[in-house]
């Protein structure tokens, strides 16, 4: 199987892994519009809407990664999930 690797891009002066999707749908708004006013980071020239087309676009990877895929123990004993080359397109 192919080796993949996964990137998280961060401005280094906020520091990694701040997720708007760990937040309720409220909050992620309230936070959006905050950072959308502040305009201090790359994430405040998103549009209004990035919210709810970011929810739209995770549910659909979701939906279709866990269509295609199976878990299978890694060598640590911990799960980890195989894609099985299904178009997400």
């Amino acid at each position: 199987m192919q080796k993949l690797d996964a990137y998280h891009y961060f401005e280094k002066r906020m520091g990694p892994f701040r997720n708007l999707s760990s937040l309720s749908v409220a909050e992620a708004e309230a936070t959006s519009a905050q950072i959308r006013q502040a305009g201090q980071t790359f994430a405040s020239q998103r549009s209004a809407d990035y919210m709810t087309i970011r929810r739209s676009l995770e549910q659909m990877a979701y939906e279709k990664f866990t269509a295609a895929s199976s878990m299978e123990s890694d060598r640590s004993g911990g799960a980890r999930a195989l894609y099985r080359g299904t178009d997400l397109g």
